[in-house]
C-alpha cells in the first residue's frame, strides 16, 4: 500500500513528508522499508536503522560537545587555582642564625694544636687556660649555609644574630650594601631573584668560615 503526501511547492524535499511503505516483505524485521517523492527530483529511500544512526550521531556530536565544553571550565578553573598558588608563592622568608659552634678540652687529654688556622675573624683557638688547661676553638658560621629559591620570588632573608658582637652581610649581586647584625637582634635582606645562579652570602669581620650560598633555580 503506498500512501502519497503531497510536498509544498518551492520547498525543499524532505524525505519524511511523502512515505512509502513499501518491500516490508523483502526488508529485516526490524528494518521498516520508506520511499519518498520529491518533486523533479525522483524517489528517496532509506530505512529505520539509517535514520536511528543518524540520529544516535548527532546526539553523540551533542554529548561530545557539551563533555567538551565542561572539560574546558575546569581546566580553566584548575588554571585559574594553580595561577593563584604561583602568585601565593612568589613571596618567600628564609630564616638564618649567625652561629659560633665551638668545643674545648683540657691539655691532659688532647695537647693543645700549634698549627695555626687560616687568617681572619671566622677561626677562633684559645689557648690553655693556666688554671684548667683547657683550651677551646670556635668558628663563625651561617645556619643554614645554602638558601635555595626560583627566579623570580620576592626573598627575605631574615637573620637573627646569636653568637658574636655584629657581622656586616653581604650577598653578591642582590645586596650590594653590608647590612649589620647585631647579636640579639634581626636584620631583614629584600630583593627578587630574577637572576638564575650562585651567589656567596659573607660576613665581613668573620672570613674565610662565615660564608653562605645563595642558590637560584631557573624557571
Amino acid at each position: 500500500m503506498r500512501i502519497r503526501v503531497p510536498l509544498w511547492p518551492r520547498r525543499r524535499c524532505n524525505p519524511w513528508e511523502t512515505l512509502h511503505l513499501a518491500d516490508v516483505r523483502h526488508a529485516p524485521r526490524d528494518e521498516s522499508r520508506w520511499h519518498a517523492y520529491c518533486p523533479g527530483g525522483g524517489y528517496q529511500a532509506g530505512n529505520a536503522r539509517d535514520n536511528g544512526t543518524k540520529r544516535r550521531g548527532m546526539a553523540m556530536t551533542r554529548r561530545t560537545r557539551s563533555i567538551l565544553l565542561w572539560g574546558i571550565a575546569v581546566t580553566g578553573i584548575a588554571l585559574l587555582g594553580l595561577s593563584s598558588r604561583a602568585q601565593a608563592a612568589e613571596e618567600r622568608v628564609v630564616y638564618l642564625a649567625a652561629i659560633e659552634p665551638k668545643g674545648g678540652v683540657t691539655v691532659d687529654k688532647e695537647p693543645y694544636p700549634t698549627a695555626e688556622l687560616p687568617q681572619g675573624g671566622g677561626y677562633v683557638k684559645k689557648r690553655p687556660d693556666a688554671a684548667s688547661g683547657r683550651w677551646e676553638v670556635s668558628v663563625y658560621q651561617f645556619s643554614p649555609a645554602t638558601v635555595v629559591v626560583k627566579q623570580g620570588e620576592r626573598v627575605t632573608l631574615e637573620i637573627v644574630g646569636i653568637n658574636g658582637a655584629k657581622h656586616s652581610v653581604h650577598v653578591d649581586k642582590y645586596s650590594p650594601d653590608h647590612v649589620l647584625v647585631k647579636r640579639g637582634e634581626i636584620a631583614r635582606i629584600q630583593f627578587t631573584a630574577d637572576t638564575p645562579g650562585l651567589f656567596k652570602i659573607h660576613c665581613k669581620e668573620h672570613e674565610p668560615s662565615m660564608e653562605g650560598h645563595l642558590v637560584v633555580l631557573p624557571r
